[in-house]
């Protein structure tokens, strides 16, 4: 199993702590979060940290169908750039 140095994990625990304060507000009152809303305010924000800048930029395919038949998100596979 692949272990994250621990630099990243503390980039990663900084970023979530920051998307926690955001999320938290608007996931607790009426306001509706979507799925392009959540992937903005999650996902954009984490490739990078985790050496995927490019995907966070758009200029990809998303809603490719997965061997299940199924469309995931996304599908990222360690030291692989797409």
């Amino acid at each position: 199993m692949w272990t994250p140095p621990p630099d990243l994990l503390d980039a990663l625990r900084a970023e979530i702590g920051k998307i926690r304060r955001k999320v938290t507000p608007a996931a607790s009152s009426a306001q509706t979060i979507s799925e392009s809303d959540t992937e903005t305010a999650v996902f954009d924000k984490l490739l990078p940290i985790l050496g995927y800048p490019h995907l966070a930029a758009g200029g990809y395919t998303k809603q490719t169908p997965n061997n299940a038949g199924g469309i995931p998100d996304y599908t990222i596979l360690p030291g692989t750039r797409t």
